[in-house]
């Protein structure tokens, strides 16, 4: 700690200062054995944490690339040096600096990280603090590096396989709410005009452009506010949240994918944890809060509330109800045989498997029903519009 002090010489003459000590009353007695009569001490502030942002592909080329270097035996510094020098972004450059001038002067790596004001991950964080109390940061560094790997690829992978549905659903609310505020209330206008018996099709799209022409505007606010509200609910709030995440896992399509995705960050963050030779109750914590999911993470406190209470694994994470027999077995077998981070490791791979897989799954049973959905919506416009053209012409003919 650093303590910022005033304090009279012998001479009489006032001087003020910093001093470095582990504590005030060794800070007072370091003064006075310098021959100096204290008159305030206090601790200096820590500096607050610098909030910076860097991309998770540079984080991932971060970790790889120290833990190479220091499994090389090269010194960090000047890793951390050559890789300023070599960055890209402003904001990569500017952590980096921040990480060079705190290990510059005397804080270990971990700290200089923690210091940035989450742009890493506080699970990354205990990892490489624990790997430089174990003279195995290298190690530490290239398990951050897997990890965050694993969690990008799965990421990245489904965001591909959701593009194609996230194009239809928006060209087909364009193309609703165009119809609906410019194009049917002039086709009820046209409709109102002709002395003619209109089918079902026209007379319904016509109570649709005359109900958007009075109270469109109205309707989209209240649209807009209500999905604001439910937004603001369901993220600013713990029982909002929970509620958001409970219904995330039972949705029918995507339930399972949800599910599986959280499964696989609570198995791999579990694996490094206790590799990493963690503190039980500080692993389960991590692993607990890498689920992303605030309902499963509810559930599973209770587990590891259970686990600590010296009843294994296996036997409260099936109690929770939300693990699958599968998991459960394996981490069982795993317990037994004294190879839990290995079968933690397997079961993760497994579940990001099934991850990508329930993600086809969805987008192959989703694209079909909107392109029905995008089909009819055409078909019933196109008869509304067509049908009492088709009956005027035919009702002229002698």
């Amino acid at each position: 700690m650093h303590f910022r002090y005033r304090a009279y010489q012998a001479s009489g003459r006032l001087e003020r200062g910093v001093l470095e000590a582990p504590d005030l009353t060794t800070a007072r007695a370091r003064l006075r054995a310098l021959g100096f009569y204290p008159l305030e001490v206090r601790p200096v502030p820590p500096p607050r944490p610098r909030r910076v942002r860097i991309a998770v592909a540079e984080a991932i080329f971060l970790y790889r690339q120290l833990g190479f270097t220091l499994k090389a035996g090269l010194p960090l510094l000047d890793a951390l040096r050559t890789l300023r020098q070599e960055a890209r972004s402003r904001a990569f450059r500017t952590a980096l600096a921040e990480m060079e001038a705190r290990i510059a002067g005397g804080s270990d790596f971990s700290d200089a990280l923690a210091a940035l004001g989450g742009a890493f991950q506080p699970l990354h964080v205990e990892l490489i603090r624990a790997g430089e109390a174990t003279g195995r940061a290298d190690e530490a560094l290239l398990r951050c590096a897997a990890l965050l790997e694993a969690e990008k690829d799965l990421r990245d992978q489904v965001a591909a396989a959701l593009v194609y549905p996230a194009f239809v659903v928006g060209v087909g609310l364009l193309a609703l709410v165009t119809a609906f505020l410019f194009i049917l209330p002039r086709l009820a206008d046209l409709f109102a005009s002709l002395e003619m018996d209109l089918p079902a099709p026209t007379r319904i799209l016509m109570a649709l452009g005359t109900w958007s022409e009075a109270y469109g505007a109205y309707g989209a606010l209240a649209l807009a506010a209500l999905a604001g509200l439910t937004a603001l609910i369901t993220s600013a709030t713990p029982w909002g949240r929970r509620l958001r995440d409970r219904a995330l896992l039972r949705l029918p399509l995507a339930g399972r994918a949800v599910q599986a995705a959280a499964l696989a960050r609570f198995a791999r963050t579990l694996a490094e944890t206790v590799a990493s030779d963690l503190p039980a109750n500080r692993a389960l914590t991590l692993a607990v809060g890498a689920t992303g999911n605030t309902y499963l993470e509810a559930r599973l406190a209770e587990a590891q509330r259970r686990v600590l209470a010296g009843q294994g694994l296996a036997g409260p994470l099936a109690a929770s109800g939300l693990i699958p027999g599968l998991f459960v077995q394996a981490i069982r077998a795993a317990e037994e045989s004294g190879t839990v981070p290995e079968v933690l490791r397997h079961l993760a791979s497994h579940y990001e498997a099934e991850a990508r897989r329930q993600v086809r799954i969805a987008t192959a049973a989703l694209e079909p029903t909107l392109t029905v959905a995008m089909a009819a919506a055409v078909l019933f416009f196109a008869a509304a519009v067509v049908l009492p053209i088709f009956r005027m012409t035919t009702s002229i003919q002698p």
